[in-house]
C-alpha cells in the first residue's frame, strides 16, 4: 500500500507544492485592484487553488484504495461487487486528481518534468474517458507549463468527442522552442460554441460553462507562456496547435 502523494512525479522536492514567481509589487499608497490577491495575479491565484485542492484530496482518495485492500486481506481474497465498485472510484477519483493538478495547477518557469510520467498521469486519465490517447511527445522532459498547457488540449478534446474517438497529441522542437499539437477525430466530433472565441481570449456570445472551463484555462496558459492558439474545426474532427518560445 503507497501513499499518492509521497510517489507524485509533480511535487516540488522541498515542501511538495508547487510556487510561482510573483509580480512587481504595486507601488505605495495604491489601491490593489479586483484581479492581484496577495502579490498575485488572478491566474496564478486560481493555480495554486488548484493545487492546494488536489494536495488535500489525493491522500484520502489514496486511503480508500488502501482501505479496500485491508478488506481484501480480511476477507481473504474477497471480490465481491461492493469492493469492485470503491476500489474502481477511488482509481478515477486519484486518475482524476492528477490529472486535474496538471491541467490547472501552478507552473514555476522553467520547471521541468519527466515525459513518462506525465504520460502515465496522461493514460490514467484516459482510462475513464471514451475516446483512446495517441501520445507522440517528443524528448524525455517537459516544462509544467508545457505540460500544463497539453493537458487542457486534450480536455478539449475528450469534451468535443462525446461518442469516443482517438485523440493524439503530439510535440516538437521549432525554432529554439516547442511545438504542441493535438488532433481530434470522431463520429461526433464538435467543440464548444464558443471554443474559437475563448481559444483567442475573447468573450463569446455566451460564457462558458463549468463543463467548458478548460478552453479558459488553455488560452490563460497559452498567453502566460507567451504563445497564441491556432484551433481549427472540421467535420469529423478538430486540431489545436500551439508555439511555445525558448525557455517557457
Amino acid at each position: 500500500m503507497t501513499d499518492p502523494w509521497s510517489t507524485d512525479p509533480w511535487a516540488s522536492p522541498s515542501q511538495g507544492e508547487p510556487t510561482v514567481a510573483r509580480p512587481a509589487a504595486a507601488p505605495e499608497g495604491a489601491t490593489p485592484g479586483a484581479a492581484t490577491l496577495g502579490g498575485l495575479g488572478a491566474d496564478d491565484y486560481a493555480a495554486l487553488m488548484c493545487s492546494r485542492i488536489c494536495h488535500d484530496l489525493i491522500s484520502p482518495v489514496g486511503a480508500i484504495g488502501n482501505g479496500v485492500e485491508l478488506l481484501r486481506e480480511v476477507e481473504r481474497g474477497s471480490d465481491g461487487t461492493e469492493l469492485q465498485l470503491i476500489e474502481r472510484s477511488a482509481e478515477m477519483a486519484s486518475a482524476y486528481l492528477q490529472f486535474l493538478r496538471i491541467a490547472f495547477g501552478a507552473a514555476p518557469p522553467g520547471d521541468l518534468l519527466g515525459l513518462p510520467a506525465a504520460q502515465r498521469t496522461a493514460r490514467g486519465w484516459f482510462e475513464f474517458q471514451r475516446p483512446d490517447l495517441d501520445w507522440a511527445m517528443e524528448g524525455t522532459e517537459i516544462t509544467r507549463a508545457a505540460a500544463r498547457l497539453a493537458f487542457n488540449f486534450l480536455q478539449i478534446a475528450v469534451s468535443a468527442l462525446p461518442r469516443g474517438g482517438l485523440v493524439r497529441i503530439a510535440s516538437s522542437a521549432e525554432a529554439g522552442g516547442l511545438r504542441l499539437s493535438m488532433t481530434a477525430e470522431g463520429p461526433t466530433a464538435a467543440p464548444a460554441p464558443g471554443a474559437a472565441d475563448w481559444l483567442a481570449g475573447r468573450a463569446a456570445e455566451a460564457p462558458p460553462a463549468p463543463r467548458e472551463v478548460h478552453y479558459i484555462a488553455a488560452a490563460a496558459h497559452a498567453r502566460a507562456c507567451g504563445a497564441r492558439i491556432d484551433f481549427a474545426s472540421q467535420d469529423g474532427g478538430l486540431s489545436l496547435s500551439a508555439t511555445l518560445p525558448p525557455g517557457v
